[in-house]
């Protein structure tokens, strides 16, 4: 997933909307943003969907899909 994000260059918007760069205008911060939100939904099934459904933000879309999904012990 981050590597369609990179080709796509929306790979800022994985970082908090605060930590964008500053010298980028809010209409492009939003759009960027936006982008990036739809290109993830997008690319998951109807069961990762439902479990990400009610993050709002790109960040935090991302962080959910980190905590479901990337490994944290070899159990897992």
């Amino acid at each position: 997933m981050r590597a369609l994000l990179v080709q796509q260059g929306l790979q800022d918007a994985l970082l908090a909307e605060k930590n964008l760069p500053s010298t980028m205008q809010e209409n492009e911060k939003a759009e960027l943003l936006e982008k990036a939100h739809s290109a993830i939904i997008l690319s998951l099934g109807d069961t990762v969907l439902r479990k990400v459904a009610k993050a709002k933000s790109t960040a935090e879309l991302w962080l959910k899909l980190e905590s479901l999904y990337m490994t944290k012990s070899l159990a897992n």
